[in-house]
């Protein structure tokens, strides 16, 4: 890649960025809009996150810690090995699909063995998913933790049958980890399998515990899917000028209610944070 191009995707990821933050910003400082979930609300639900990452990864681990995980009500992450300062949980080194469905069910473990009641709902995401906490409240708040159900993105197809992703973020109710407790104790769900994939695994764990996977998943929540890519990947082109025009296209558009950006570098981390939770429009008196 030219410098020139380099420096062109630089700016337009930052452009792209700074304006799907930019509606995020309108849309929470807009008193009384129709789907907010302000501070104070009757009912915030509680989420506790779990985040697969490589042990290798460290700078992944750390930019998470120090951005999105703050807005979650607890945290813990899930690794092949445990790092100094970080509440984590050790599972079997093994680089195969196994090992995603390892860390699905040493989730679902966790959750079951310790003291989760404060917690509405437990998300498992990846080192790789930025998640607006937020906005996970607001599609959460109009469903009941007292349901059996969970949520996930879907599988997106790349064409010929195959699939990019086999989903990155997944969030149970409470009633589901509950009734999972008496499956995974009598080790009624498969543990392993050469050739199923963790959404499967899950899928099978889940039904043999009577519990429904909701099709509407978060990718179909309001106008903000669960993307499967950064934000500046959805604009792009060979044409310098299209760039512009789709990245400027989001100001016109419904994007305030995002849930999720996958694919997303530590340093991309850091700049949707800054983008979304530091940085502020000052009005000045007259504009009051």
């Amino acid at each position: 890649m030219s410098p020139r191009h380099r420096r062109r995707d630089i700016v337009l990821m930052i452009a792209s960025a700074t304006s799907f933050c930019f509606l995020t910003f309108r849309h929470y400082s807009r008193v009384g809009h129709e789907g907010s979930l302000q501070e104070g609300s009757p009912r915030l639900p509680q989420i506790f996150c779990t985040i697969n990452y490589k042990y290798e990864d460290e700078e992944a681990a750390t930019a998470i810690m120090e951005t999105w995980a703050q807005k979650c009500d607890g945290y813990v992450f899930i690794s092949t090995r445990k790092r100094l300062g970080m509440s984590t949980i050790v599972v079997p080194s093994n680089h195969s699909e196994y090992l995603l469905w390892a860390k699905i069910h040493a989730t679902l473990r966790h959750a079951v063995s310790n003291d989760l009641k404060p917690f509405d709902w437990v998300l498992a995401t990846d080192s790789t998913t930025f998640v607006i906490l937020e906005n996970l409240r607001l599609f959460l708040a109009n469903q009941s933790e007292t349901d059996s159900m969970y949520f996930a993105d879907d599988l997106t197809p790349a064409g010929f049958g195959g699939f990019r992703s086999p989903g990155s973020v997944y969030v149970l109710s409470r009633q589901t980890l509950s009734r999972m407790t008496k499956v995974l104790r009598g080790e009624k769900c498969i543990t392993s399998s050469s050739n199923r994939t963790r959404k499967q695994l899950l899928d099978e764990c889940a039904r043999r515990a009577g519990i429904y996977r909701d099709n509407r998943s978060i990718e179909s929540f309001g106008r903000g899917p669960a993307f499967p890519y950064d934000p500046s990947t959805y604009w792009q082109s060979s044409d310098d000028k299209s760039d512009v025009a789709k990245a400027s296209s989001l100001l016109s558009g419904n994007h305030s209610q995002a849930v999720t950006f996958r694919h997303i570098t530590p340093i991309y981390m850091y700049i949707l944070e800054y983008l979304i939770y530091v940085l502020k429009p000052h009005r000045t008196e007259t504009e009051l």
